[in-house]
């Protein structure tokens, strides 16, 4: 780490826990990881006091019954959106958009676990299909904890969007994220944009480009659109625009977007009329 020695008043509030506590994301089947020299640590410790696993930035505790609580951060990134670990005031552990972890936790009695250790193929991550996480983390007075064993993992059941900004339904993590680029928007606008994971500082957003018949590699309706690789789709057929009863998967289930074109063919079938419609979904939305 670079920044200062931690002060005594954080080592105080490391050991109050339950101030300002959430129920945790984590699984309840699947809460634990394991290291050689601490033993079992469980993610979701108590419930109440555990970790909160963020889209942006996570807080709440780890427990071990062998060194205590460790806890994932402060709760307030000096920016908004992610703790900048450079500093006693920003410190804790971030989730970037392609489920990476990063930065630091600390616990009083083993100081810092690292998040960002760099060691290729070890990194610690979250499958934003499944919410389950792999890798490890490391304390230079621990050593190496897997988040992934043969015995047991750590799942967190959905990403803590944490509180709405000044629209609602829009995390504040995002909007300061997004900064002046949201500015005389309308709170639909900025809605939409959140919903579609589109960046409102490029042109391009999230919509069907094209669409043709085709007959190979198989007959059907070749459908291409712009996605976000934040976000996930379902690519869906109907025969009536104004009635969603009509509208089912075109039979592609979840598709992780790519931050460019993707294509589907779907499959003529007898129906002399269909509408294609991409539904946005948010990775690991509670």
């Amino acid at each position: 780490m670079k920044f200062t020695k931690i002060s005594a008043c954080i080592l105080y509030f490391l050991a109050t826990v339950g101030t300002g506590s959430a129920e945790s994301t984590i699984n309840s089947d699947n809460a634990h990881a394991y290291g050689a020299n601490l033993g079992w640590l469980n993610f979701r410790a108590d419930g109440t006091n555990g970790a909160v696993i963020g889209r942006f930035f996570s807080v709440g505790h780890l427990w071990s019954p062998n060194v205590g609580w460790i806890k994932l951060g402060r709760g307030t990134p000096a920016n908004g959106w992610w703790y900048a670990n450079n500093s006693d005031t920003d410190w804790g552990v971030n989730l970037d958009e392609e489920g990476n972890l990063h930065g630091y936790a600390y616990g009083a009695n083993v100081g810092w676990i690292n998040f960002q250790h760099g060691q290729s193929g070890y990194e610690p991550k979250i499958d934003l299909t499944t919410g389950a996480l792999s890798g490890y983390i490391y304390g230079a007075n621990i050593g190496w904890i897997r988040l992934d064993t043969a015995q047991a993992y750590v799942q967190t059941d959905f990403l803590a969007a944490g509180p709405d900004g000044s629209v609602p339904g829009v995390p504040a993590a995002w909007e300061a994220m997004m900064g002046g680029a949201l500015d005389g928007m309308s709170d639909e606008q900025v809605l939409l944009y959140y919903k579609w994971g589109n960046d409102p500082t490029t042109p391009n957003g999230t919509r069907i480009t094209f669409t043709e018949p085709v007959t190979s590699p198989t007959e059907g309706i070749l459908v291409r659109w712009q996605t976000s690789h934040t976000r996930q789709y379902l690519l869906e057929i109907g025969s009536d625009l104004l009635d969603d009863d009509t509208w089912e998967d075109s039979g592609f289930g979840v598709m992780q977007g790519v931050s460019g074109a993707m294509t589907r063919i779907v499959p003529n079938e007898d129906a002399t009329l269909r509408f294609f419609r991409i539904r946005p979904l948010l990775p690991l939305a509670p």
